[in-house]
């Protein structure tokens, strides 16, 4: 299928989102009134020709059209002036984010349906050579259908000179001086599934501050609880416990990998 990027297009309204790179606004491709989503990438410095090419050649390298099922289709970017911006499939629903603040706390049998839709995605964006390293509710869409999408992380922070989401800073990994990020995926998934069952989407890192990096210091095992409120754990089931103990072990090499993951009997349950 041929890109986007050499189709015609116009925004429509104003901004509906905060995306991860910078503004996203709704879109039209003028030759069938499709609705694409179109992301401005916001740059520090604007004018600085060097970034702008950077940033160009590395879309260039993913001009793709993935058509996976649980991943946000890319459709190619259009630079206009000294603004770039990332064309994607529309998703109606919004997202999770704003599904969990309008909602609350999500049914245990929904979160199941969620979750196991996140991670195929994640086996999508893996098997495509996406490193998955900052998964969030604002980077996963919702269909007016329930169908579940992940954002593909095409740009690379330092390319777009983006700060790193805040639930990035709860990565033991991280906190602990470790290198290896493989298996990141699968303790932000654990932070999203906590998020769906608690209907509370605050800044973890902030709320827990200092407090969480010490605890986790000081613990070898799983810091579900620590992350989920007690009145929360205690009315789910042994699958959805196990699951999330396991998403959240502080020891990566006793964290499953995402492939492991997805044969796990919570998200097996119920098909």
């Amino acid at each position: 299928m041929k890109s986007l990027s050499n189709l015609d297009w116009i925004l429509k309204d104003g901004e509906i989102r905060v995306g991860r790179y910078g503004p996203v606004f709704q879109a039209m491709r003028t030759d069938t009134g499709e609705f694409i989503t179109a992301e401005r990438l916001r740059l520090e410095e604007p004018s600085d020709s060097y970034a702008l090419e950077s940033v160009v050649s590395h879309l260039q390298s993913k001009q793709m059209n993935q058509s996976e099922p649980n991943v946000v289709s890319y459709l190619g970017y259009r630079r206009r002036a000294d603004h770039i911006f990332i064309l994607t499939e529309h998703s109606a629903g919004g997202t999770l984010r704003d599904f969990i603040q309008r909602s609350g706390a999500v049914p245990q049998p929904l979160v199941r349906t969620i979750l196991r839709q996140i991670v195929l995605g994640l086996v999508q964006l893996h098997k495509h050579g996406f490193a998955v390293v900052f998964l969030d509710s604002k980077n996963i869409l919702m269909g007016n259908d329930g169908a579940i999408k992940i954002e593909a992380p095409l740009l690379d922070v330092t390319i777009a000179g983006q700060p790193l989401p805040s639930v990035v800073l709860t990565l033991p990994e991280l906190l602990l001086g470790q290198q290896n990020m493989r298996k990141a995926d699968v303790w932000l998934l654990g932070i999203v599934a906590a998020q769906l069952l608690s209907g509370d989407c605050n800044d973890l890192a902030a709320s827990l501050a200092s407090n969480f990096a010490t605890q986790i210091k000081q613990n070898e095992g799983s810091a579900w609880e620590l992350l989920i409120p007690h009145h929360v754990t205690r009315k789910l089931d042994p699958q959805a416990s196990d699951f999330l103990r396991q998403c959240l072990s502080i020891n990566i090499n006793q964290r499953p990998s995402i492939f492991n993951l997805q044969e796990h009997l919570f998200l097996s349950a119920a098909k």
